[in-house]
């Protein structure tokens, strides 16, 4: 029988776990890139402040001992490896646009025009300051020179508009890397899998059995 000592001590296991995780030191781990394409950014009256040529893509990381192809949000960066902090994709500028995005077509991807597409159309979303405007790479203050990108790009934006949901939520779990000092990234990954209640229940049950035990086993020894 579950008793109130029980589920309080399984609330405060839940804590620790939490905690011991949070406090985990990870490191983001970048391994160049994956399909890309050069493009030239000219963005000199947007948020970005500046023109610039880059490669856009998919970019090859390794957080956690696991492989992700993430896509930059930081401009204002060079990309490589670095300690990094988990955001919610709810920190960005129309984060809700950006998880679209990159829910619906990251893995979708296949040649290099559209890994240079999405990229470009997050920073689209990211850096486009002309509010009179729709999103689009052809025109307004963030704009590219590559026509075939940008084909990919609005394609991308135009069904956003067309098809995300008001009350969209993504079903991945999508994380911001944030590093002091290197570019940030966003990865998706699949959600993780919440325990049920009894199965909480039961691992309290398990410390508690363990911690009579070895409470036992003390007395024992200094009788």
């Amino acid at each position: 029988m579950f008793t109130k000592r029980t589920i309080t001590f399984a609330a405060l296991l839940a804590v620790a776990f939490s905690t011991a995780r949070i406090a985990q030191a990870d490191i983001m781990h970048y391994n160049g890139m994956g399909l890309k394409k050069y493009v030239d950014v000219l963005a000199w009256k947007s948020l970005a402040g500046r023109n610039f040529g880059t490669s856009a893509g998919q970019v090859k990381l390794d957080y956690q001992g696991t492989d992700y192809l993430g896509y930059c949000v930081d401009v204002f960066a060079y990309s490589g490896s670095s300690a990094v902090t988990e955001a919610s994709y709810t920190t960005l500028r129309n984060g809700e646009q950006v998880a679209y995005l990159f829910e619906t077509n990251s893995s979708g991807i296949t040649h290099r025009e559209q890994a240079a597409g999405l990229q470009v159309a997050i920073w689209e979303l990211l850096y486009e300051n002309n509010n009179t405007l729709d999103f689009n790479l052809d025109t307004g203050n963030f704009k590219i020179t590559n026509s075939s990108v940008i084909d990919d790009a609005n394609d991308m934006l135009d069904d956003m508009r067309a098809n995300m949901p008001g009350n969209y939520s993504p079903i991945m779990q999508l994380l911001v890397l944030q590093s002091p000092c290197k570019q940030d990234m966003l990865i998706g990954r699949e959600p993780p899998v919440i325990p049920e209640p009894a199965t909480v229940l039961l691992l309290a049950v398990g410390g508690l059995f363990v911690l009579k035990r070895n409470r036992r086993r003390r007395a024992l020894e200094n009788a």
